[in-house]
């Protein structure tokens, strides 16, 4: 099976955008994102504030759920956003350490249970 696959940490979801459709265009393959998160590993800048985390998922989301060559894509350390069909889910993950990822990237609280954020891409 060939696709490319890539791990998308940064702040501005539009760059992992046009950086995948660039890809896809170029060699004509299905396209994973295997990891990513709203990441600001510049040194400069600071994190992003929950907000800016929020439309950054839902932009990536958007994204996944109308592009049909992007097959999967996998939320930081918490789940994998599967596009199986027509239906778009996520599978859950067992990492409770983000392992210096900015914490408001966080899917599943301590106890095991969905964050709010995480309830918008289990569904």
């Amino acid at each position: 099976f060939d696709a490319i696959a890539f791990h998308a940490y940064t702040t501005d979801a539009q760059s992992v955008i046009d950086t995948r459709t660039t890809l896809y265009n170029t060699y004509n393959l299905p396209v994973w994102i295997t990891e990513f998160a709203d990441q600001n590993y510049s040194g400069t800048g600071g994190q992003a504030t929950m907000d800016e985390v929020w439309s950054f998922a839902s932009t990536i989301i958007n994204f996944v759920e109308s592009t049909d060559w992007l097959e999967v894509a996998f939320p930081f350390g918490k789940g994998k956003l599967i596009r199986a069909l027509v239906y778009t889910y996520v599978l859950p993950g067992v990492m409770y350490d983000l392992q210096g990822v900015n914490t408001d990237n966080s899917l599943l609280a301590s106890n095991g249970y969905p964050t709010s954020l995480g309830y918008t891409y289990f569904g």
